[in-house]
């Protein structure tokens, strides 16, 4: 009995050990993951039949978004963090130029947004973009996905061996990156053109790999898989009514390039999955959940081919190899790409890092966001190969010209010409020239004097001539009262401080010189020349998330004209302007907004220009915005106004708006809570946030003027 018993494990040890043998000597399996744009996601619903099926693979192969999935996957991503990344990441901010508003420093705020259209200047020429987009957001983006890889160079060494797919810019050919920073190639795989810049690796320049295969299914056959697995989100290419616009056309004409190539792909794979993603559009990355729904049902499709590469020891096997993130780094010494080597010393103290030493990934981010938000440079990225940090700075950003666009039925067509100029140093000092074109026109000189990089402390130097025509001014029942042209030059001096990305404080003089030119005299009102000194403070807190259109911050903005000192008659007062707003998501899409206004004169008498108004949906000097009311219509020494304010995003960037506002005036300070002279108006409509600014269709209307319709499209300057 116990010779059969010994017989029969020995039997079972034999036929255990040969069936382990056996999967071991499995063939190796390809994973091949193609270009598509946003259609990509369905890639992530193919990894999750092969997860829940035990299916082993052992090379990786991708194009554009393709080679990020494949990327992820290939360092250990499973596919519940795969869909996270996917469904939660906010792509509409990383596939964007813009940053996020809360990290901008304050000057940016008060300063810089109010651009539509912005060109670089070289060497006294404008200098055109090499692509809508130039990919800084979303390098650092994956960058910190793949971080836990960032030390190893040789992809072949993941847990699955990878590589991506890009395309040589001046060749054609195709480049097969299968070592170096992993994000790096794969942001060259994924280079669109047109919407993405070129990017550069070594001394070469590369553009999405679809361009010269976007299925590179025999790039998996050299690697040496013997089984391949290939997934198709290319798509067929589209008949005349299903190309409803310029993305469709550039999609098809970039279709033409490598159907050929695809067709003869397609048929080197073994187990081909082409998810039905035809009417989902390439770009829309905020429907990530219905495209990965479809790659899992195409995979369903072919389960029972999958099923024959089911191997549970393999596949658990490369799974315990995931990558592990480490969040500390030995920096040995940092090195920095792309600016002229007189300028290395500054950027070096800039990012503070004392070498050799041990260093925060979190810090290293920190310090290339101040870097970026200096707006000196186009783009500023980092690696770190064999302990060296380095930093690559690809385009010296120093001068800008910029150009803006606004129209409203209240000032009607306005344009803005500016040029910065900046001189990247420890102080980052820049000018800029103003130039508006409009009801009102100005010509601005602005000089910024830092102390140092982190502009904390500063001089503005600010020297404006102006000139504005047929202003109107309305009595206290909103009768018009005269109308004007005004010529001013104005020099400013300001000491500033800001902090914290949200503050600045601010003190500072201003020397004016006017005429003002009364063309229709219903009052007493005579041809004036003016000349005076101000002596002012000022204080801002700003961490609103966007300046049209908020959903989350606050808003304060203190102006106090200590004092006013005419050098040509006998005025002599001061004045104060207060603004203080809170911005709040009551819900997904709702938004309530509070705002409180006050502006008051000191004084028995002062120019009528600086007296305070409220009237009209254009903010302006010493207008306030009033939903109801002409321009100015309301003039007062001593004013209060209240708004309510609702937004309901019932679309992606449009808004169905509300607003309620409630003002009191009175020329003494004493009587104005007394309610003897108030005014109430509404307004309902649209808005939207567009690549030309805000838009604003409204409706509205005050307990002193009828309903009026108002439009404006364009950033408010």
């Amino acid at each position: 009995m116990k010779k059969i018993i010994l017989l029969f494990l020995f039997i079972l040890n034999i036929v255990v050990f040969s069936n382990i043998i056996s999967k071991e000597n499995e063939p190796k399996i390809g994973l091949v993951l193609s270009g598509g744009g946003a259609k990509g996601f369905a890639h992530i619903g193919v990894i999750k039949v092969l997860e829940e099926n035990n299916i082993p693979v052992d090379y990786i192969v991708g194009t554009s978004v393709g080679s990020i999935v494949g990327a992820l996957y290939a360092i250990g991503y499973d596919y519940n963090e795969l869909k996270k990344i996917a469904v939660d990441t906010d792509w509409d901010y990383y596939l964007s130029n813009g940053y996020d508003r809360k990290k901008m420093p304050i000057e940016e705020k008060i300063y810089e947004e109010k651009f539509i259209y912005s060109f670089d200047v070289e060497n006294s020429k404008l200098k055109l973009p090499k692509g809508i987009l130039n990919g800084q957001k979303v390098e650092l983006l994956f960058n910190d996905f793949m971080w836990c890889a960032h030390d190893i160079k040789d992809f072949s060494k993941f847990p699955i061996s990878f590589a991506s797919v890009a395309t040589d810019f001046e060749t054609g050919e195709v480049k097969v990156f299968n070592s170096g920073n992993l994000y790096e190639t794969v942001r060259a795989s994924m280079s669109i053109p047109g919407v993405f810049t070129p990017y550069k690796i070594g001394d070469r320049i590369y553009v999405d790999g679809m361009m010269a295969s976007n299925f590179p299914v025999d790039v998996a056959k050299d690697m040496g898989a013997d089984i391949i697995i290939g997934v198709n989100v290319g798509g067929d290419l589209k008949n005349e009514s299903e190309a409803e616009s310029i993305v469709d056309i550039l999609n098809q004409s970039l279709g033409y390039i490598g159907k050929n190539n695809t067709d003869y792909q397609k048929e080197l794979v073994d187990i081909l999955i082409e998810p039905d993603t035809r009417h989902y559009p390439n770009l829309d990355f905020n429907i990530a959940d219905d495209i990965i729904e479809k790659g899992y049902e195409a995979a369903l499709l072919k389960l029972e081919e999958l099923k024959k590469y089911s191997n549970d020891i393999k596949y658990d096997k490369i799974r315990d190899k995931k990558l592990i993130r480490k969040e500390r780094v030995f920096v040995r010494n940092i090195v920095i790409h792309g600016l002229e080597e007189k300028n290395h010393k500054s950027i070096i103290k800039i990012l503070d890092i004392t070498t050799p030493n041990v260093v925060h990934k979190d810090f290293i981010d920190n310090k290339i966001e101040k870097l970026i938000k200096s707006r000196f440079f186009g783009k500023v990225t980092y690696s770190i190969d064999n302990e060296i940090l380095n930093i690559n700075i690809t385009k010296d950003k120093r001068n800008e010209l910029r150009a803006s666009f606004r129209y409203d039925t209240d000032d009607k067509s306005s344009v803005l010409f500016n040029l910065t100029l900046r001189d990247f140093s420890e102080k980052s000092n820049k000018a800029t020239l103003e130039l508006k074109l409009g009801n009102e026109n100005y010509f601005e000189i602005k000089n910024h004097y830092y102390t140092g990089f982190d502009r904390k402390f500063g001089v503005i130097n600010i020297l404006n001539v102006s000139e504005q025509n047929n202003v109107y001014i309305y009595d206290n029942k909103g009768k018009k009262e005269m109308s004007y042209d005004l010529q001013e030059i104005k020099y400013t001096a300001l000491l500033g401080y800001s902090f914290k990305n949200h503050n600045f404080f601010g003190i500072g003089y201003s020397h004016q010189f006017g005429n003002i030119e009364p063309l229709i005299k219903i009052s007493d009102y005579k041809k004036e020349n003016y000349h005076y000194g101000s002596l002012f403070f000022m204080g801002i807190h700003d961490s609103l998330d966007r300046k049209d259109f908020s959903k989350n911050g606050n808003y304060i903005d203190l102006n106090y004209v200590l004092k006013k000192i005419s050098y040509n008659d006998d005025l002599d007062y001061s004045y104060m302007y207060f603004t203080g707003k809170k911005v709040k998501s009551i819900t997904k899409r709702a938004v309530l907004n509070n705002e409180f206004d006050m502006g008051l004169n000191f004084g028995n008498k002062l120019l009528f220009i600086d007296k305070v108004s409220f009237g009209g949906l254009s903010e302006y000097k010493t207008n306030i915005k009033f939903y109801g009311l002409n321009n100015s219509q309301i003039s007062s020494k001593n004013i209060m106004v209240y708004k309510l304010g609702t937004q309901y995003e019932y679309k992606k960037n449009r808004y169905f708006l509300g607003y309620i506002n409630y003002g009191i005036y009175n020329e003494k300070f004493s009587k104005i809570l007394s309610n003897e002279n108030r005014v109430i108006g509404g307004a309902i409509g649209y808005g939207a946030d567009t690549l030309m600014g805000p838009i604003e269709l409204l409706l509205h209307k005050s307990s002193k003027n009828d309903l009026e319709f108002y439009f404006s499209i364009g950033y408010n300057f």
